[in-house]
Parts: C-alpha cells; sequence; structure tokens
C-alpha cells in the first residue's frame, strides 16, 4: 500500500517506510517510529527525514542541499 496521507497509513498500516526521492529514509512501525526519529508524531518525522519546508512554495521543496 501506498499513501501521502498520515492518518489514513497510521489507521491502515502496522509498519511503515518513508521514501524521499527514490530512497527508503526510515521505517519502522507506526505506533514507534516517529519517537525512534525523535518526532512528536509519524507526519513530523515525515517531515523531519525528508527535509520538507512547509514555507516553500516550490514543489521541488524536498530537494537535499
Amino acid at each position: 500500500m501506498t499513501s501521502h496521507y498520515v492518518d489514513e497509513i497510521e489507521a491502515l498500516a502496522d509498519d511503515v517506510a518513508i521514501i524521499d526521492h527514490g530512497q527508503i529514509v526510515a521505517a519502522g512501525s507506526t505506533t514507534t517510529l516517529a519517537q525512534q526519529l525523535g518526532a512528536p508524531s509519524l507526519e513530523a518525522a515525515y517531515l523531519r527525514v525528508t527535509h520538507f519546508d512547509e514555507r516553500s512554495e516550490q514543489i521541488a521543496q524536498t530537494r537535499h542541499q
């Protein structure tokens, strides 16, 4: 299953892999992955490991610098 909706992932999956530019950058249980990454939620963990910048208006915002 693939999804961009974190609430859907948390409801339907036991494990999750976060993929950024075709590479798995984090993987683990939906209940513990955020904690392992030091994030308050799975969504915050995704934003952290993909270097997502919510202030950016460009689609290429997850490009690694």
